[in-house]
């Protein structure tokens, strides 16, 4: 044993005594903290790429044509006649794909990344109306006390708006109405004058 390292005789243990560093032994890094401020918001979730999206449907159409293709060379087809049948085949699937057609994320399968992230902000949105989410919403704004005065002050002065709307609306009609009731006075002593 040396400095209290290692066994005290190497009797009976099967090794020579001699203290030998692990070397298969791998020691974990040390974990960095995150080094962004704390008010900076979170970075923005990168949109899926439309491009992709449509080759990666049109490629699944091209698979079932190719499924078509061997379906139909089995059967022992003239090879003019497959190439007709597929084209059909083909212009059909093509002219009822929709690009634009939500799809759920759980039929998808994992190497399809840009269908999986427009199903998936497609389920975002969705989320989002039920909850009456406000698009332009951050998270995080309701900590920030500065935002929330502004938003308050705002209100305030949207209401005062609405009141003297309101307020003047009402003076319109009433106005309106006296001048209606004016007018109507005036016919009635037009008419007793005529009947008199």
């Amino acid at each position: 044993m040396y400095n209290g390292i290692g066994l005290s005789t190497p009797r009976g243990s099967g090794t020579n005594g001699y203290v030998v560093r692990n070397l298969s032994h791998i020691q974990a890094r040390p974990q960095k903290r995150d080094e962004r401020p704390i008010d900076q918001s979170q970075p923005a979730a990168r949109k899926p790429n439309k491009e992709i999206t449509a080759h990666d449907l049109k490629r699944k159409v091209e698979v079932e044509c190719m499924k078509l293709q061997l379906k139909l060379e089995e059967k022992g087809l003239a090879q003019d006649e497959i190439d007709t049948k597929v084209d059909e085949f083909r212009q059909q699937k093509l002219k009822n794909i929709d690009f634009a057609q939500p799809r759920d994320a759980k039929s998808l399968k994992v190497h399809e990344t840009h269908l999986l992230k427009e199903a998936k902000s497609k389920e975002n949105e969705k989320v989002a109306r039920a909850f009456r989410i406000d698009r332009q919403y951050e998270e995080g704004q309701a900590f920030n006390q500065e935002l929330q005065q502004q938003k308050k002050e705002q209100r305030i002065r949207d209401r005062e708006a609405r009141q003297e709307e309101h307020e003047r609306q009402k003076r319109r009609r009433e106005r309106d109405h006296s001048d209606d009731d004016y007018d109507k006075e005036k016919q009635r002593r037009r008419r007793r004058h005529r009947d008199d």
